[in-house]
């Protein structure tokens, strides 16, 4: 097999149709294994502050929608344009979904981790809402989608994983 890789934005079909248009069309090509893995995944570094627009207590309609936008919306929508090319697959393999979701779409974050000694109670670094919500439905979604297309041989699946270190602080 062969892996190419594409731009789009998830979060527009717009871009998903064209993406998906040349992979079928232009490159008479298939895709067996979709990956939804994109998400807005707000990143604490040493020494560095999130901002109090990740508190619940200050947070914008437009910050959470931007926060679930990728996760929740761009798995619904390039889940559907791909399922809806798999099922037109002739023989019986149709194909695999597996969405990324995250251990904080299944547990609560431990904010402890995020503290910063160095800011007041009210500027603490935490790990938004967002996060959890939008992973916390990829689960859902995962589990709906397995049951929906498990007699249309298409197989929905959903992994979990926790953090990966990268420059975080010690405590963490």
């Amino acid at each position: 097999g062969r892996t190419i890789p594409f731009f789009m934005d998830v979060t527009n079909k717009k871009s998903i149709d064209e993406c998906l248009s040349k992979i079928y069309e232009e490159l008479n090509l298939k895709i067996d294994i979709l990956i939804n893995n994109a998400a807005n995944d707000p990143k604490v570094k040493k020494g560095e502050s999130l901002g109090v627009q990740t508190r619940f207590e200050n947070m914008t309609e437009d910050f959470w929608r931007e926060g679930i936008n990728a996760a929740m919306n761009g798995t619904f929508l390039v889940t559907q344009s791909v399922v809806n090319k798999m099922l037109l697959n002739e023989n019986n393999r149709k194909g695999v979904v597996i969405n990324i979701s995250s251990d904080l779409g299944i547990i609560a974050p431990d904010q402890r981790i995020y503290r910063n000694e160095e800011l007041s109670e009210s500027e603490q670094n935490v790990k938004p809402i967002t996060y959890s919500a939008a992973k916390y439905a990829v689960v859902g979604m995962t589990k709906y989608l397995a049951v929906y297309f498990a007699k249309k041989n298409i197989r929905v699946n959903c992994l979990s994983p926790t953090g990966v270190f990268k420059d975080h602080p010690e405590d963490f």
